[in-house]
């Protein structure tokens, strides 16, 4: 063979050879280009067999909605027991016998009772100053008196003033906390079976159609109703309750006695001897008499006194009726309902763990 035909055997084999080569290279390349269709697949694969593998879940959370349900019969049983005796009977728990409720009433009668008194001693003093002031003792009363005197008797009936207007918000704030004890307690039954009869119509419908435990409405409608049962049924008897050892201790505290007992005593001392004065009228001439007979800094400081005294029972009252109940409610409520109810109950407890059991992407 001559150079010149082995020349020409090179230059046709070499296009050959050079495709050849092409063609080894495009295949090595085609595994690495065809990998992320392959993982691709597989993930659509794996995504496939997933509901596969879910599908053991639902026996698992019918269980636990079964659970639930039986749990909710339970405590209506335990709630309601006289409903389902032999006897038979109305359907509705004898709240009666709930000590709180008995000690909340007590605590509120004892108070009213005692505001009473109060008032009965202010309305005293102020009696009697108000007839010694009258038309018929009020010329020899302004004429005898001196100008500080006077006026010191003008601030006397301001603090009187002052008393009856603590002691009418005091009987109001009792009158209405009443209200909400006897309206907690005669509700607390009807919102445990709302609750209850949502509960159930949720978690009924529930074991047939997944997706209700994912709508927000009957969530919240669920919380909401929850809230007002424990506001009911805890936070407004427990917090009144808790509010009569807090206000006892606090009123220790105080430097003067809250009683208006005494506003009673600077009336006796005005009336003088009981014996030589049967009415009122006798009682007015007498505490002329004495008031002529007093020093300003006597009644100043008497003023000063029932002043104080009128101050303090104020605070009680309004540490007592007021302040610490509805202070103890916020609190209660933030324990019972935002922390049980919002991050346990309903947002973090077992209702998500189901939906994520039972949830199909």
């Amino acid at each position: 063979m001559s150079p010149t035909t082995a020349s020409k055997q090179q230059a046709q084999q070499g296009p050959s050879q050079q495709r050849a080569s092409q063609q080894r290279e495009s295949q090595q390349g085609t595994p690495a280009e065809k990998s992320p269709t392959s993982h691709q697949q597989k993930t659509s694969s794996s995504g496939q067999t997933a509901p596969a593998d879910q599908s053991s879940a639902p026996p698992i959370s019918r269980w636990w909605l079964l659970c639930a349900i039986v749990m909710l019969g339970g405590a209506v049983l335990l709630w309601f027991p006289g409903s389902f005796s032999p006897s038979g009977g109305e359907p509705s728990r004898d709240l009666s016998h709930d000590p709180v409720y008995h000690a909340n009433l007590l605590y509120l009668t004892h108070t009213e009772q005692e505001v009473g008194t109060e008032l009965l001693h202010l309305l005293e003093l102020d009696a009697l100053i108000s007839v010694a002031g009258s038309s018929q003792f009020g010329v020899s009363f302004i004429v005898d008196m001196n100008v500080e005197v006077g006026r010191i008797l003008k601030r006397l009936n301001q603090v009187l003033e002052r008393g009856t207007e603590a002691i009418a918000m005091s009987l109001a704030a009792i009158a209405l906390l009443r209200v909400f004890v006897i309206g907690a307690e005669l509700a607390t039954p009807w919102l445990f079976l709302i609750f209850v009869g949502l509960s159930l119509s949720w978690l009924i419908l529930a074991l047939f159609h997944r997706a209700i435990l994912q709508w927000s409405v009957a969530r919240k409608l669920l919380r909401l109703t929850a809230t007002l049962f424990l506001l009911c049924w805890l936070i407004i008897p427990y917090a009144l309750h808790l509010s009569v050892v807090v206000a006892t201790v606090i009123e220790q505290g105080f430097t003067e006695p809250t009683s208006f007992g005494y506003f009673s005593e600077v009336a006796g001392e005005l009336k003088g001897h009981p014996r030589h004065h049967r009415d009122l009228k006798g009682h007015a001439k007498s505490s002329v008499k004495l008031l002529h007979k007093a020093t300003s800094a006597k009644l100043h400081h008497k003023v000063e006194r029932g002043l104080l005294v009128v101050i303090q029972f104020a605070i009680k009252m309004l540490l007592g009726l007021i302040v610490v109940p509805l202070g103890l409610s916020v609190l209660l409520h933030h324990l019972l309902c935002r922390v049980l109810l919002h991050h346990f109950m309903v947002e973090k407890g077992m209702v998500k763990k189901v939906i994520a059991e039972t949830h199909h992407p």
